[in-house]
């Protein structure tokens, strides 16, 4: 190589470490001082040393501490003469023997060639010290071959039995115990961890845990995401690609983000750390990280690189087995999602068909006990059902009534049911579904009315017998409703009645069968109208045989009905690219003949020119998206009419997930859209008559305060004067609310904080109250009531006021009144009226005979309410009472 070695360098008695010395470049041409020697092959004494350095330099030098320095500035003391004798053995040049002499003496000629002997030993020594190091390398190196022969035969023994155990099994539970097993018994390990790596979302998941042999339930153990480089011992793994060999696992730990221990069937974020030595691996396939292998020791260094390569090899048949359990499942799991989407589709398909077949039936008919008949056969067919009843609501009336009753495929007499009374604070699951016009399904039943009262069996006749009454006739074995679902008829958004379908059995119902009776129940609805017009009509046509006219317009008003109730079908086939069609699909488009289809072309030229592309991207869009479809479009039938259409349809797709067409119904909305607009339109005109009776009756209160003031005016007699002006401040507090209800945009309910401060204004001002002397204050929630409940209120709060400010503060005496309105539950309230003046001895609302006080009894039982009454810090009297109008 050229190079120079310096092999030992002794000072002053003292061995220098050669070790960080750097190699002495040979120079062919002769001029350094040992390469001259080496070329030669002669010994060469230089007498005057430190000439020659001062001239020549040197690559380095060394001290007399034994230090070496690169600056000759640095050197103060240099020998005087130096000799380098060439070390030669077998006739080749194998280095030098270089002495350095401090005093002036310098080498003598014996003292050369008695060194010049020694050189020719010294070269023999090297040459047999070089060779006995060369074969005790020999030696070692063959012996590590053998031991890493023997390693790697016991590795290749323990990776064939692992492939063997590992292959022969495609459930990933198997794999990883039979992977604990075969680690467990070949590396020290008292925990191991394998985890899978989900590269798209940078998710850890643990797919399976052994600690100190125990295996707990990897359900509990959260999902880790990647952690930021430089944290995280799994994440350093997967992130570099490498394995990992801890010695030290507690400082690791420390750096890692996220901490978690399995303890006692529990997750410890921030675990004490037991563990001392780790050993990581990644598992690979087809050159991507699919997770990792992570043992762990209580033992220190307990791991070292021949058990982390044992783990390495076996990480490759231990990921093989993993991605091939793997897709076995993700297999299972694709061929159960298909069959689970064929059964979906049959069932849609089934759906579809009862839900035609159900619309056509019930629309086919204007009898109404067939209607009710077909409705409870097809429900029978594909909801459980042991009981069912139709009911109407009667919105003017507030009640519901049965029209027809089954029980285990025994149709009752519909009127021996009782009318049920909907009231302000209504009760009962079907008045529920009739008031909010939801559907509800009520899986514990029982449980939510077997303490109830307001309840009704059947006996043995079919007679209905009411519950609170012959309670103990009951037979307790009697199979009894444990689930129900309620599904209110609506035309428009009004409700019309409600379906109510019972099960003996527990959790009979689904949010699947709720839609499929809320499908059916839209039929029924628009049935039950087109059967109720019709007896109508022929009621009327019965009456008015004369009043031809009269007759012709209810007809029209059947026809008209009719035409609401049609509602289409039909299914695109994408493989034919065709669209198939109901009659009454064609009827809605105005068309007089019926094709068997009609291309989606001709489908589209049918929706209105401004809809179309609306439409068209909603349908790509439900295609894309695989979800069901629903708009709202305007059609042009062929005489130029437009009507206004509600398309719902969902895409069809195959098993392998191709889509192969749409199904879906067309609904004529016009009428209803019609309808609409004119409820809307009268709402408004009655708003504002009622705003207009609510100003004049306002007016006309004021007037009778006025003339009951003008009255008092004329009036000697003090006592009848204050009669005369109570009666005046009663009337004037029922004024402020008809004045508050025609000021505020909603006509039902007014604020009654505002009406509140404005009434006892009043009151101070009617007694020339000053604030000054009395100060009043309110502590009211912002609270709105109806008129009736704000009407007593109103009346009771002016006789406690006008009460207390009457008797509270005599001989202009100084205090504090205090109003007080909190909502304490709903519907429920508390108001008090409280001053700190003289106080009474004692107020009984009972026994008096007061008109106030009587009074303010008799509109606190009209509020259903109760009074306390407390004289002990003058008088504060408390009327907890609920609100009329809920």
């Amino acid at each position: 190589k050229g190079l120079i070695l310096l092999r030992g360098l002794f000072t002053n008695g003292k061995e220098v470490d050669t070790a960080e010395l750097p190699p002495i470049k040979f120079d062919t041409t002769g001029k350094g001082l040992q390469s001259s020697v080496i070329l030669n092959r002669k010994t060469r004494l230089i007498e005057n040393y430190k000439a020659y350095l001062t001239k020549k330099g040197a690559a380095y030098y060394v001290k007399d501490d034994g230090t070496v320095s690169y600056d000759k500035e640095e050197i103060t003391d240099i020998a005087e003469s130096a000799l380098i004798v060439p070390l030669i053995h077998e006739n080749r040049i194998i280095g030098t023997l270089q002495l350095l002499n401090y005093s002036n003496s310098g080498f003598s000629e014996s003292t050369i060639k008695m060194l010049e002997t020694l050189a020719s030993h010294i070269a023999v020594s090297f040459v047999n010290a070089e060779l006995h190091e060369k074969l005790q390398n020999e030696l070692n190196e063959k012996q590590e071959a053998e031991k890493a022969l023997q390693a790697k035969t016991e590795e290749l023994q323990i990776l064939y039995e692992a492939q063997q155990v590992l292959s022969g099994s495609l459930d990933i539970e198997s794999i990883y115990d039979n992977t604990y097993k075969i680690i467990y018994s070949k590396i020290p390990c008292d925990s191991m961890i394998i985890s899978s790596y989900d590269k798209s979302a940078k998710i850890i998941k643990i797919l399976s845990v052994w600690a100190d042999g125990v295996k707990p339930d990897i359900k509990i153990i959260p999902q880790i995401p990647l952690a930021p480089e430089g944290k995280g011992i799994q994440s350093e793994v997967i992130r570099s690609g490498k394995p990992l060999l801890i010695s030290n696992y507690k400082e690791y730990f420390k750096k890692t983000q996220t901490h978690i221990s399995y303890t006692n069937d529990k997750i410890i974020t921030e675990p004490a750390v037991l563990y001392n030595s780790a050993m990581l691996v990644p598992m690979a396939h087809e050159g991507n990280i699919i997770g990792v292998i992570q043992l762990l020791s209580y033992s220190k260094n307990v791991y070292n690189q021949s058990s982390l390569s044992l783990l390495e090899s076996l990480a490759s048949p231990i990921s093989a087995a993993t991605f091939n359990a793997s897709l076995y499942k993700q297999a299972k799991t694709e061929i159960a999602e298909k069959q689970k989407a064929r059964e979906e589709l049959a069932l849609r398909n089934k759906e579809i068909t009862l839900l035609y077949s159900a619309g056509r039936e019930l629309l086919g008919t204007l009898n109404l006990e067939e209607i009710y008949d077909i409705l409870y056969k097809k429900v029978t067919e594909i909801i459980p059902c042991d009981s069912m009843i139709i009911s109407e609501y009667n919105k003017k009336r507030s009640e519901i009534f049965c029209k027809a009753a089954w029980v285990l495929d025994t149709k009752h007499d519909a009127k021996n049911f009782p009318r049920l009374k909907i009231g302000t604070n209504y009760k009962g699951t079907q008045a529920e579904a009739i008031v909010t016009g939801s559907a509800l399904i009520v899986n514990d039943f029982y449980e939510l009315t077997k303490e109830r009262k307001d309840k009704y069996y059947f006996d043995d006749d079919g007679k209905v017998i009411d519950y609170q009454n012959t309670d103990s006739e009951i037979n307790p074995e009697e199979p009894v409703v444990r689930s129900a679902m309620y599904i209110p008829m609506k035309i428009g958004r009004n409700v019309i009645g409600v379906i109510s379908v019972f099960s003996y059995k527990d959790n009979a119902y689904s949010e699947y069968d709720l839609k499929i009776l809320e499908s059916i129940s839209v039929h029924l609805s628009v049935a039950a109208a087109n059967a109720e017009l019709y007896k109508r009509a022929q009621t009327e046509i019965t009456g008015r045989i004369k009043k031809e006219e009269e007759l012709k317009q209810i007809r029209k008003n059947l026809e008209n009905a009719q035409r609401i109730a049609h509602i289409g079908s039909w299914v695109y086939d994408k493989r034919v690219e065709k669209i198939f069609n109901s009659s009454e699909l064609y009827r809605i488009l105005g068309m007089t003949e019926e094709p068997e289809s009609f291309d989606f072309e001709e489908a589209m030229n049918h929706i209105h020119e401004t809809d179309r592309e609306n439409t068209a991207s909603k349908l790509e869009k439900a295609i894309e998206e695989r979800s069901s479809y629903q708009n709202e479009d305007r059609i042009v039938r062929p005489d130029g009419e437009i009507r206004f259409v509600k398309i719902v349809g969902e895409p069809m797709f195959d098993e392998k997930g191709i889509f192969i067409g749409m199904q879906g119904t067309l609904q004529d909305i016009t009428e209803i859209k019609r309808i609409n607009d004119e409820l809307l339109k009268s709402l408004n005109e009655k708003e504002l008559i009622l705003k207009e009776i609510h100003h004049r009756v306002k007016n006309n209160l004021q007037v009778v305060s006025s003339l009951l003031r003008l009255q008092a005016e004329s009036i000697a007699d003090e006592t009848a004067k204050g009669y005369l002006k109570m009666s005046e401040q009663r009337v004037r507090s029922m004024a402020l609310i008809h004045q508050q209800l025609y000021r505020t945009k909603d006509l039902s309910r007014i604020d009654f904080r505002q009406y509140i401060e404005d009434l006892c204004n009043y009151l101070f001002f009617s007694y020339d109250i000053s604030f000054s002397r009395v100060s009043l204050q309110l502590d009211v929630e912002e609270i709105y009531f109806g008129i009736d409940t704000a009407l007593p209120c109103g009346l009771i709060i002016n006789e406690l006021v006008t009460n207390a400010i009457k008797h509270a503060f005599p001989d202009y005496s100084v205090g504090v009144l205090s109003v007080k309105l909190h909502r304490m539950a709903i519907g429920k309230y508390d108001l008090t009226v409280q001053d700190d003046g003289k106080g009474a001895t004692r107020i009984d609302f009972e026994k008096s005979t007061t008109l106030g006080m009587e009074l303010v009894r008799t509109l606190t039982e009209q509020l259903e309410g109760t009074i306390e009454v407390n004289v002990e810090s003058g008088t504060a009297i408390t009327i907890s009472f609920f609100d009329q109008n809920k």
